[in-house]
């Protein structure tokens, strides 16, 4: 298991962030799931005897309650890469979870039965009512929760593997047999978010929204620096969403910040100061280097020195997000050349 694979399971083992990273993924910011009303579960699941045994762990379950009946056992796996076996592993996980449940209500009833037993005078059987329900101990009246699955993914590369069951099966192309196939087998469809994609991080409630929005601005230091000087929420983050965010921007500046026990207090404005210092020294250096390139023709010391003053008049004007066009755009970059009259 990587660094971030641990760091993910530890943030989100708080129900608000478990309850939160749910209503704002699938439920469009609806709070449809009570931080209160959750209760973690254990991650591994088996499935066997002696002869034959298998076992799944997957990285976050929570069991939602509603009184004192599980309503319904909420399942996280954390992608930093591609699983193209996806739908087929989280049809497996989620079937082992329902095993599990029959398991336990099986157990359940044939105590019970053996029990009325004991205490019934004439021998009659009160609690079974016909043969399937003896012989499977599972009685017409009994359900089991519903089980879902959120793949989390926190990967760089755009998401290619399938979706869906579908996706990853032979069935045959498109001839009347294939489409049959693919009427018979359910489509078996991932819920699934990737946070660099998302468009919307209003939908999240708690601190994590901070989190993804930095995460997904991480490659573009400019917009990084922006959002970190324009947020004054960044400065009072918590020690858990710190750890996290320094795992997943793999910043070298913010390990130098972290205590030795997360429960400690961080310094948050200073790390803050340095890293968007860091990040404008970043841009900056960026800059001087397309200076120096378009400095060519020009003299590289009259490039180099024109570009070094421009970023310093954006930095100055507070314009970061500017700066981070400007740096990928050499008409843009021309534009306020002329508008600062740095020709």
């Amino acid at each position: 298991m990587g660094k971030l694979d641990r760091e993910m399971k530890e943030y989100f083992s708080d129900n608000r962030r478990y309850a939160d990273l749910w209503n704002g993924s699938l439920f469009q910011g609806r709070q449809l799931i009570c931080p209160e009303d959750l209760r973690e579960n254990s991650p591994v699941v088996t499935y066997g005897n002696k002869e034959a045994h298998l076992e799944r762990t997957s990285d976050l379950a929570m069991k939602q309650f509603r009184g004192n009946q599980v309503l319904a056992l909420w399942i996280v796996e954390n992608q930093e890469n591609i699983d193209y076996s996806m739908p087929a592993r989280v049809m497996v996980q989620e079937a082992l979870q329902y095993g599990r449940q029959l398991k336990e209500v099986r157990l359940k009833n044939r105590r019970t039965y053996e029990k009325h037993q004991k205490e019934s005078d004439d021998g009659q059987d009160p609690y079974y009512k016909d043969a399937g329900e003896f012989l499977y101990h599972f009685r017409k009246q009994d359900r089991i929760s519903p089980v879902i699955t959120l793949v989390v993914y926190w990967g760089d590369q755009q998401w290619k593997g399938p979706r869906t069951l579908h996706d990853m099966l032979n069935l045959g192309g498109s001839d009347e047999l294939g489409q049959e196939l693919r009427r018979l087998i359910p489509d078996y469809p991932l819920h699934f978010i990737n946070l660099s994609g998302l468009e919307d991080y209003s939908l999240f409630q708690t601190e994590q929204r901070t989190l993804l929005e930095l995460y997904a601005c991480r490659r573009d230091k400019g917009k990084f620096a922006e959002y970190l000087h324009t947020h004054d929420e960044c400065r009072s983050m918590d020690p858990g969403t710190f750890h996290a965010l320094e795992v997943l921007t793999h910043s070298e500046l913010l390990h130098t910040y972290l205590p030795k026990e997360k429960e400690v207090t961080v310094n948050m404005c200073k790390a803050i100061d340095d890293l968007i210092q860091d990040s404008m020294a970043e841009g900056m250096a960026k800059g001087i280097a397309e200076g120096r390139a378009e400095g060519k023709a020009e003299g590289k010391a009259e490039g180099e020195a024109r570009m070094a003053q421009l970023i310093q008049i954006l930095i100055d004007a507070g314009q970061l997000s500017v700066l981070s066009q400007a740096l990928k755009d050499i008409q843009l970059r021309n534009q306020l050349f002329q508008q600062y009259q740095l020709l």
